[in-house]
């Protein structure tokens, strides 16, 4: 009687495989709907310009840089090939710097001086510091229907710099214990259904930084292998991190006495 049973019931559990197989005993599970704007990936790509004026390779001690974020509250989406209106986005802009010398292994963090940097009130400057860099982060504000966000940063000593610009969101990790809820749930007329959201902050005009590989290089030490650089040669060491300079805002520039 028992082997009876026990061979019925395996019966009944390959029979409910067999069909749950087919897809005839499965849950309900709630569709997805297609995104209508035909993206080449995944994803919601915020592309924001950065501006630096003067744009210059050279500059000397004295000169003042304005970093600047200015773009209309319909973003440009590049991976949808379309722009949203993302007026209630609150986007959060971090710069950083850092300064090289010749014949020292030292990398020097210049907006670590408030003197060298002023940013208005209104867009409510921050300190942003960790053992790899000194900057600030800010919150943009909307003038005339385009957000808006900018420093002037004052060159004090000769060096070699970089510097990068990028958004607090992208660069939080939640699995890291990160807090996004300043900015969550995200939500705009447009959105596809089961697709991220990534902010990334292009500079407009020429990066340099094909003179400023060995500072790269240099950076990269500091960031444990994470820097992407994407004219890297394979191998050299910056074509394998995840913190891609094109997508950053990096630019490179020499300061002269």
């Amino acid at each position: 009687m028992y082997s009876k049973i026990l061979s019925n019931s395996l019966t009944c559990v390959f029979v409910a495989v067999l069909l749950s197989a087919c897809g005839l005993f499965m849950e309900d599970r709630e569709e997805i709907e297609p995104c209508p704007w035909d993206p080449d990936k995944v994803g919601h790509w915020m592309t924001l310009p950065l501006t630096i004026t003067p744009h210059q390779a050279v500059y000397r001690v004295g000169d003042t840089i304005r970093f600047s974020f200015h773009e209309s509250v319909m973003v440009r989406d590049s991976n949808m090939k379309r722009r949203f209106d993302m007026s209630d986005f609150p986007f959060r802009p971090v710069q950083t710097m850092w300064r090289f010398e010749e014949n020292t292994s030292n990398i020097f963090f210049p907006l670590q001086d408030l003197n060298n940097v002023v940013i208005e009130d209104r867009f409510r400057p921050e300190r942003a510091s960790d053992f790899r860099n000194a900057g600030h982060r800010m919150w943009a504000v909307i003038d005339q229907d385009s957000f808006l966000a900018y420093t002037d940063v004052i060159l004090t000593a000769p060096g070699k710099y970089l510097s990068a610009w990028y958004d607090v969101y992208t660069a939080t990790s939640e699995a890291a214990g990160g807090d996004r809820s300043y900015a969550e749930p995200i939500e705009f007329e447009g959105q596809c259904e089961g697709h991220g959201f990534l902010i990334f902050n292009t500079l407009v005009g020429d990066d340099h930084l094909s003179d400023f590989v060995p500072e790269l290089m240099k950076l990269d030490t500091l960031f444990r292998g994470k820097i992407l650089w994407d004219k890297a040669r394979r191998g050299s060491g910056l074509d394998r991190g995840n913190f891609r300079t094109v997508r950053s805002g990096f630019f490179g520039f020499e300061v002269v006495e």
